[in-house]
């Protein structure tokens, strides 16, 4: 099953997917957006791409248990991917996800810094999940 990994911003999202076997997470590409249409309309083409059958969409979990704007923005977009793309799109702490993927680029482009979070989150993702079947 592939699995999609999104690292969500206001201004461009950066993305990655699993190999088939979902062990795996590969930076894809970031995409420059305008808004939460167009990045819907932008995931929607990118399904008939990439065949994913899950989201994983990166969620800043607050310390101070206020939901914020961006909180906000990525739930409205959960919401209209099941619905639009009708697949299931799961949340995953993304805390730090972009300053570890700029650490670990340590001087190389930083454009590639949005991808990489995603990778980052997807394979947390994958780990974990992988991790609770072997305990099953």
């Amino acid at each position: 099953m592939i699995i999609l990994g999104i690292d969500f911003g206001l201004k461009k999202i950066g993305l990655a997917y699993s190999d088939e076997t979902a062990l795996v997470a590969a930076p894809f590409k970031t995409k420059y957006i305008r808004s939460l249409d167009d990045a819907l309309t932008f995931l929607i083409q990118l399904k008939q791409e990439i065949k994913f059958e899950k989201i994983v969409l990166g969620y800043p979990v607050s310390v101070i248990n206020k939901e914020t704007i961006i909180m906000k923005l990525i739930k409205k977009m959960q919401a209209e991917l099941q619905e639009k793309i009708n697949v299931p799109v799961e949340l995953w702490d993304e805390t730090y996800s972009t300053k570890t993927a700029e650490y670990q680029a340590q001087g190389r482009k930083r454009a590639n810094a949005d991808s990489e979070a995603a990778r980052i989150i997807l394979q947390e993702y994958l780990d974990y999940q992988n991790e609770r079947r072997k305990h099953e």
